[in-house]
Formats: structure tokens, sequence, C-alpha cells
């Protein structure tokens, strides 16, 4: 996790920020020292702290995009997938009882299940847990979407796909070169 780094920058002691977070010091220094991860919730207040995304704290350099409830949305991500909850309990490395009752509402989900299943799902953390409307990348879509695009490309002429093909050649490695 970032947070020393984010600490730092802003001038800021351990104590302030655990004060802030109403945390214990030794707590928010075990965080920084990675001896434990913080839940999910102490997550969302630590990244809403910093101004940073629950990604970005947790070194994750994915594009930040933002979405509502967890559960439903993990919920409507593993049926997309047809996946069952045993299935998705593997996954995120819990019982599937512990799975169908987070699921539901009634249990939450701890950082590294969250991390393994949106690792799988091709989604970012911010997605899962924040309310805002956006677009995601869900990496299966794309991949389809790329796809799509090239057969299209084969139908027109031959300089035509070659402007195409270029002009897509260009934004796929700007995207990889992250600019």
């Amino acid at each position: 996790m970032r947070l020393k780094e984010l600490r730092e920058q802003l001038g800021l002691q351990q104590k302030q920020v655990a004060c802030e977070l109403k945390i214990s010091q030794r707590t928010y220094s075990n965080y920084e020292l990675g001896k434990t991860e913080p839940d999910i919730t102490t997550l969302v207040r630590l990244a809403n702290y910093f101004n940073v995304s629950m990604d970005y704290l947790c070194c994750r350099d994915i594009p930040v995009k933002k979405y509502g409830n967890i559960s439903t949305k993990i919920e409507n991500l593993r049926k997309g997938k047809n996946l069952s909850q045993e299935q998705t309990a593997k996954i995120a490395e819990m019982s599937q009882s512990n799975y169908s009752k987070f699921e539901r509402g009634i249990l939450d989900i701890s950082l590294p299940a969250a991390l393994k299943l949106a690792n799988y799902f091709g989604v970012t953390l911010d997605y899962l847990v924040n309310s805002n409307t956006g677009n995601i990348i869900e990496l299966d879509k794309l991949q389809e979407d790329i796809k799509l695009n090239f057969m299209l490309i084969q139908k027109l002429s031959l300089k035509q796909n070659n402007l195409v093909t270029g002009y897509i050649s260009r934004i796929l490695e700007e995207e990889q070169s992250g600019i």
C-alpha cells in the first residue's frame, strides 16, 4: 500500500492520520508496514482521506472507474460469467457459505478477497465499491470489441484497411504505454 508515501507527501505523522480516521496509531502503523490489511470500509476511508482511488492506494495501476453496491456488482459479474457461488468463492479463496452471506449483504468481504475478484473479473476496486456511474474496463468485452473491429476492417478496401489499421494500432499503443 502507498500509505506511507501519501502521508509523507502531506507532511503528516502517523498519529495525525490515525486520529483523523479514528483508529489507533498502532493499527495505522501496521497498515503502513503491511503487517495487517484494512477492511474494505477502512480502505474506503483511507482512499477518501488521501483523495486517491483504492486501486492506487493498493498499488494497482488501473484506470479508475466507479459504480455501486459491491455485492450486487460481484453477483452480476459472476452471473455474467455463468459462475456458481461455489466457483466464485474458490476464486476469492473464501468458503461458499461466507460468499453466499456476502452476496446477500450479511457479511463484508475482505480486501484480499475483493482484490482476487477484481483481478479475475478485470475490474477496479473502485468499480466494485463506489456508487458513482461511469465506464469500466471489462477485459473480455474489450477483446471482443477489438476482434469485431478487425473483422470490419477486413471488409474494407485495401487502402481504407491500411488507414484504419494504422489508426487502431496507434490507439492500442497509446493505451498500452499509458498515454
